[in-house]
């Protein structure tokens, strides 16, 4: 297990190949998937393959493809089975028309959805409880109920936006039936 620091662990070491496909250009995609798929069965078979992913934002028009491998096995110099696969691949995106950006990156990845978060100090809830009533503006001294008074003046305001709910929900079913 590879580790930045204590409890700063990894035991996954990913590849990451990206690049910016432009926006007009939808049908590029196709071809960079055409590229991964062409090498997919080569990917799976370097020592050490966990996974490949495929991201694509529509919003920022990128285009990824991270590859994971345990950690012992990773090795992306140029003469690995990595390296000549990498470099190939980047060679086919950079010759594609409307493809900018073509870069990589190396970095770990930690699954931490079974990480289990031991409480440090069960009193802490109490005081994170009183924290919350406080912001929610409840008086912790007195919880006798009885002598409670509405602000009239947020009662007033609850009403008007009730009464303009109302009045736009009436609007919008005179304007559905004139349609």
């Amino acid at each position: 297990m590879g580790a930045f620091t204590e409890g700063v662990e990894f035991t996954i070491l990913a590849r990451e190949i990206r690049c910016k496909w432009g926006s007009d250009h939808k049908d590029v995609l196709q071809k960079l998937q055409a590229i991964i798929t062409q090498n997919l069965s080569k990917i799976k078979a370097i020592p050490g393959f966990t996974s490949i992913q495929r991201i694509i934002c529509g919003g920022c028009y990128d285009f990824k493809i991270i590859m994971a491998f345990k950690e012992g096995s990773f090795d992306d110099s140029e003469t690995s089975a990595l390296g000549k696969l990498e470099k190939s691949m980047l060679e086919s995106m950079k010759a594609l028309e409307h493809i900018d950006k073509v870069e990589t990156q190396t970095y770990t990845l930690t699954d931490m959805t079974n990480t289990v978060v031991e409480d440090e100090d069960e009193d802490d809830d109490d005081e994170d409880d009183n924290n919350l009533a406080l912001l929610a503006g409840d008086d912790l001294e007195d919880d006798d109920d009885d002598d409670y008074e509405p602000n009239e003046a947020k009662l007033a305001e609850d009403e008007r936006l009730d009464a303009e709910l109302d009045e736009q929900e009436e609007q919008e079913k005179k304007r559905a039936k004139t349609s």
